[in-house]
């Protein structure tokens, strides 16, 4: 058993966050908002703790497909492995990112990612878990040339960290390297619903393929981001699911098999263009700004999760199976509830009472485990809740 120390990654950066967003203050923008930075950190925290599983999954799939179905079998102890992995994967990416903006099936699971209208280094979070369940499919490709999972496993972490440096307004374009490699201006374009730069810029870190298959656009009109058919919501599940419920209502007043193709595997564009969807009111829309004391409390809140967050990615071999199932379901409910708070009303207010007593409860039967401290921790956290809600 081994202690990891890649989940060091996130602290670092909520570092890079953190500078973003003081040069924010200090040059008067407003590329961070409050409640969609919570929005973002928070569906990052589920996505991360889900991925545990999902990669699990995904590297005894490839190994399997290796070991199976392989071509070759080729050696990490090569670097020039290594750069054809990298290019061959940033290839893959880019077919399977662009089949997530052209088909909707593939962009109900992608479109949590494009929904926050500003853009900075918290979007890069802002992730569903279900696009690396559909990836895993076309990278099986890499698996069956003879690439092994881990290889696979860690080119794609590789991209994932390059991508999130891009997301980014403090960076300008980087001359010669614009249309080369996926820069911070590349990928402002990729996240903004202009006309102009619609379905454009789908490599992960490369702009050649863009460059090829005619996906390419530089920027040059200021971005606006989001989606086209905008939602406001502060409930991750309904960030997850908003598309895929619209395809589901269109397809209960459809009767030919031809219409449920197209609903189902034709662009976002088509879709929302030809079937008039009667667009359901967010869950949780936001009301009233949540008070100073309640803003405190889901900062505190969130630094909490992350710490639990950065623990259990680190010592998950050194507990049981049944304590890290229990751990992924408080903290993918605690990133729920904390993330409805924003949007305060009663029922809010007790599923997070009840989530720190279930916590409490939980962490009491694992006193040997979490120590006395955590418990005591989490006592706390419930009083300076009951106290914040005093009123």
């Amino acid at each position: 058993m081994s202690i990891h120390l890649f989940p060091l990654f996130i602290p670092a950066m909520f570092i890079v966050v953190w500078l973003e967003w003081r040069h924010d203050k200090a040059h008067g923008h407003e590329h961070y908002k409050f409640e969609s930075s919570v929005m973002n950190i928070c569906c990052g925290l589920i996505e991360r703790v889900m991925d545990v599983y999902i990669y699990i999954g995904l590297f005894l799939w490839f190994e399997f497909l290796q070991s199976n179905v392989g071509l070759l079998t080729i050696s990490p102890a090569s670097p020039l492995a290594w750069v054809a992995l990298i290019f061959l994967m940033d290839f893959l990416i880019y077919w399977f990112h662009r089949g997530g903006h052209t088909i909707n099936l593939l962009w109900g699971a992608h479109v949590t990612h494009h929904q926050c209208e500003e853009f900075n280094f918290t979007v890069a979070f802002r992730n569903s878990i279900f696009p690396h369940m559909f990836r895993g499919i076309i990278l099986s490709v890499a698996a069956i040339i003879g690439f092994g999972g881990e290889m696979i496993i860690l080119a794609l972490t590789i991209n994932g960290i390059w991508q999130f440096a891009i997301h980014t307004t403090k960076i300008d374009k980087m001359g010669f390297l614009e249309g080369i490699i996926a820069t911070p201006s590349a990928h402002r374009v990729h996240h903004a619903c202009n006309d102009l730069y619609l379905d454009r810029h789908f490599g992960g870190m490369l702009m050649i393929w863009d460059r090829i298959f005619g996906t390419y656009q530089a920027e040059i009109e200021a971005p606006v981001y989001g989606l086209k058919n905008p939602i406001r919501t502060n409930n991750p599940l309904h960030a997850y699911t908003h598309v895929w419920q619209d395809m589901i209502r269109a397809s209960w007043r459809v009767g030919r098999f031809k219409d449920l193709l197209k609903i189902w595997f034709g662009t976002p564009v088509e879709f929302y263009s030809q079937y008039q969807v009667k667009k359901d009111k967010p869950t949780s829309t936001p009301t009233a700004k949540p008070n100073k004391q309640l803003l405190l409390y889901i900062i505190g809140q969130i630094v909490i999760l992350t710490a639990l967050l950065i623990l259990t990615l680190m010592f998950e071999e050194f507990v049981s199976p049944a304590f890290r199932v229990q751990t992924t379901l408080l903290l993918v409910v605690s990133a729920i509830s904390v993330c409805l708070l924003m949007s305060p009303c009663k029922w809010s207010f007790r599923l997070e009472l009840l989530r720190l007593v279930v916590m409490i409860a939980v962490a009491g039967g694992y006193v040997a485990v979490v120590g006395l401290g955590v418990v005591w921790m989490l006592v706390g956290g419930l009083i300076w809740f009951l106290w914040v809600m005093r009123k």
